[in-house]
């Protein structure tokens, strides 16, 4: 696929910018769905399943990003929670509008709008991550994402699993 992409159209997925990435994206996506529904939705994480279980022999904690579906029988949720042992963490993007309030991201497709409300429910916990995309200085965001994934990380790793244990769902936090 990869290949594919870069042949017609001159980008590496792995390696360009938001821009070009969306130039893309529908390719990207319907490739993902042909493979999820061919496999009844275990393509992805299949593919991931053992060298997250070496991992976690030697790492406490493993983050896995893009978890986006829910629609199968035994889907990526399933997956995280009972393969996996772990927890939901939905993150939504959001910015402060000129009056205070707080405004969600856009979904980028059909496919996002679709299942991010069904995520959103099936999460363990919910979490508002403050939008710096506007921030010009290169140095000044960096130092508030590290701040911000430092903050998330100490609770994923201390926090987070105490709650899930007693059963509770954690409210809406931002950082």
């Amino acid at each position: 696929m990869f290949l594919l992409i870069y042949e017609n159209y001159g980008i590496n997925i792995n390696d360009c910018t938001w821009e070009e990435k969306n130039t893309v994206r529908k390719i990207l996506v319907a490739h993902g769905e042909i493979k999820r529904e061919m496999s009844k939705g275990t393509h992805w994480f299949e593919k991931l399943t053992e060298e997250i279980s070496e991992a976690r022999k030697t790492h406490k904690t493993v983050f896995i990003t893009d978890i986006r579906f829910s629609e199968y029988e035994y889907d990526e949720v399933q997956w995280v929670r009972d393969t996996l042992d772990g927890f939901l963490v939905h993150i939504s993007r959001l910015k402060i509008d000129d009056t205070g309030a707080i405004v969600s991201h856009p979904p980028v497709n059909l496919a996002e709008k679709e299942n991010d409300p069904k995520l959103a429910t099936a999460s363990d916990y919910e979490l508002g991550w403050k939008d710096i995309s506007e921030e010009k200085d290169h140095v000044q965001k960096q130092k508030k994402l590290s701040k911000a994934i430092d903050k998330f990380s100490r609770w994923a790793h201390y926090g987070a699993r105490q709650y899930k244990q007693a059963g509770r769902k954690h409210k809406i936090t931002h950082i």
